[in-house]
């Protein structure tokens, strides 16, 4: 086990970036216990979304210290100067223990956020799904969202939780909202009768977790047209820009992978459109993150670079244009999940 007792005195000393060699080692050290203990104890249960990858909770503990220890143009670690100041209190002045718990929380929440990227990643439909159920009860006063060690919940707005009892059976609670179906399958719906099972009765918890109301709809709503495509605009205003920056080299560096690996190693593009497609997307993109958003066709972007008529385009590029398009939106809500 690592030494805590240093803790503050590490944070301190990369804040200043003046840790030495042995100190960042023990500090990612450190960190890395934290991580691997929040995945393996609390968030077990989501333990799948990994695994389908072939990925352990060691694997997942070391992406998640990969956008931690990242260093800025200016050789800063710009997440460190970040936690520094969102502290309550000057960092130096703060009892160990109280610098142990903010880290701690720090680190949670960074790997709970690879935890709802590789759920909307392994589970595109279930992702959509998820968005759609926390923006309908936002908009209810049937639910609310809450948070507590085992990860997002709802929870009925007015009404006692009984959260001293069990959980509701998932088995119990599937097949009693699937007898209750009618014609009525939009999320609003689904919510009201999930609401009037779980109050409705006093045996169990009337909590649920959101990425089980999301496997519940999900049976309802598969191959449904309400969700075969997700148009919604993304929404970037809630993040900051240290935060943007990673999430778009990361979906550049992915989109690059996917044009390689699906288009350009098996002959279907040649390298000179491998780049326009990529230049084109890298365009767009800036455009979602400006204030203009997006307001121009494909055909219009991957014209700035490949230049063709407009039936070219459609025989020929149109189709992996529009598939990459999904790609990447997928990509960037992976990464706009905020929990699961």
């Amino acid at each position: 086990m690592p030494d805590y007792k240093n803790l503050k005195l590490y944070l301190q000393k990369i804040c200043t970036n003046s840790i030495t060699k042995s100190e960042l080692t023990e500090l990612i050290k450190i960190s890395r216990v934290l991580v691997h203990a929040h995945l393996t104890y609390i968030r077990s249960s989501l333990s799948h979304l990994y695994q389908q990858q072939g990925l352990s909770a060691e694997d997942v503990a070391w992406d998640c210290l990969g956008n931690v220890f990242i260093k800025d143009q200016d050789f800063q670690y710009p997440l460190f100067l970040r936690f520094k100041q969102s502290l309550n209190a000057p960092l130096e002045t703060l009892p160990d223990e109280e610098v142990l718990s903010a880290y701690k929380r720090l680190l949670t929440t960074i790997a709970d956020k690879q935890l709802a990227r590789l759920f909307g990643q392994n589970d595109s439909e279930g992702a959509k799904i998820h968005r759609n159920i926390r923006d309908c009860v936002k908009q209810t006063t049937l639910f609310t969202l809450q948070k507590d060690g085992r990860g997002l919940f709802i929870k009925p707005a007015s009404h006692d939780s009984l959260e001293h009892l069990k959980i509701f059976p998932p088995e119990q609670l599937t097949t009693e909202f699937l007898s209750r179906l009618d014609h009525r399958r939009t999320t609003k719906n689904l919510l009201e009768e999930l609401h009037t099972i779980l109050v409705g009765q006093a045996e169990y918890r009337r909590t649920v977790l959101l990425v089980d109301v999301t496997q519940l709809f999900k049976k309802v709503f598969h191959g449904q047209e309400e969700f075969s495509e997700d148009n919604t605009q993304l929404q970037f205003s809630h993040i900051s820009d240290i935060d943007i920056q990673m999430m778009c080299s990361q979906v550049r560096t992915a989109l690059k992978e996917k044009i390689v690996f699906t288009y350009l190693t098996h002959g279907k593009i040649n390298r000179s459109d491998a780049q326009a497609m990529f230049s084109a997307f890298e365009d767009m993109i800036d455009d979602w993150l400006s204030d203009s958003g997006l307001s121009q066709s494909l055909y219009y972007y991957v014209n700035r670079y490949l230049p063709m008529p407009e039936s070219v385009y459609n025989a020929s590029y149109r189709t992996k244009m529009e598939y990459l398009l999904k790609f990447v939106r997928e990509e960037f809500h992976s990464h706009l999940m905020d929990d699961v």
